[in-house]
């Protein structure tokens, strides 16, 4: 497999295709926070109605307070109205970007079955987030032992980093990704239980070729953070917009190079 190829023709692909990916992710980011933030004024209003101080409430005051129940309904049912439209918007644009994608047109009868897949998917998400919560465990529980061991804290920092660059930071981008494959073997195939299984011969057989493609996003994003360095000097608002920019054109091309990378495992596959 010659990975460098694969690289350099990830950067080469339609831009029109990267930039629209990019742009669509951008509003989902967008609308994401202008949910957060009428929810946020609705529990402040919430809040505010049950004339308590929420940080200094005791079991007694509790008791005694009958407006208490009006704000636990309130705030489990606006919370199960956010978590909704967070779903439905967010389904919405993943469709779209993974039309855009796989150059397939996005219409009602794909997006009822894309909030299925979504539903689908949340076993394999807490399955991701498990993983992603040992490594993160394990990876800390190594830091403290390589700092407590090593009397040279300049070669430790240097090991830890190491071990970060080639284990833990490949192993996170490689659970991230089951569901991008996930959803775009699904634009591909239309279908909920070919995409998984699509998915489970690719990424899960084939685990051992994904480690190269997943060092070098890697690599592309530590690249990415000491170029961007000197940012630190401009304003705080101007660092975020920028970086949230540039972190979101990241992730739009590491999900085409790895679609990519599936894509070119399957033809070889199919030559053999």
């Amino acid at each position: 497999m010659d990975y460098i190829k694969l690289l350099i023709e990830s950067f080469k692909l339609n831009k029109k295709t990267w930039s629209i990916t990019a742009a669509y992710d951008l509003v989902l980011i967008l609308a994401s926070y202008i949910l957060l933030f009428i929810w946020s004024l609705w529990m402040n209003s919430l809040i505010s109605k049950t004339n308590l101080d929420i940080t200094e409430l005791t079991e007694e005051i509790i008791a005694d307070v009958a407006s208490l129940k009006n704000f636990y309904y309130g705030t489990l049912i606006s919370f199960l109205v956010l978590f909704l439209l967070v779903f439905v918007v967010w389904s919405f644009f993943k469709g779209i970007i993974w039309c855009v994608i796989s150059d397939k047109h996005f219409n009602l009868s794909y997006f009822k079955k894309f909030l299925l897949l979504n539903l689908a998917c949340i076993p394999l998400y807490i399955v991701v987030f498990a993983v992603f919560l040992i490594a993160a465990i394990i990876f800390n529980y190594l830091f403290l032992l390589i700092s407590t061991s090593m009397q040279n804290s300049s070669l430790a920092v240097v090991f830890i980093s190491v071990l970060f660059l080639i284990v833990f930071a490949p192993l996170v981008i490689y659970i991230a990704i089951l569901p991008s494959l996930v959803y775009y073997y699904f634009t591909k195939k239309n279908s909920i239980r070919e995409s998984f299984n699509k998915m489970f011969n690719t990424a899960i057989k084939k685990i051992h070729l994904f480690y190269v493609p997943c060092l070098i996003i890697t690599v592309v994003f530590v690249l990415l953070s000491i170029i961007t360095t000197p940012l630190g000097l401009l304003p705080e608002t101007t660092i975020f917009l920028i970086f949230l920019v540039i972190l979101v054109f990241y992730v739009s091309w590491a999900r085409i190079y790895i679609v990519s990378f599936a894509e070119s495992l399957n033809k070889k596959h199919h030559k053999i």
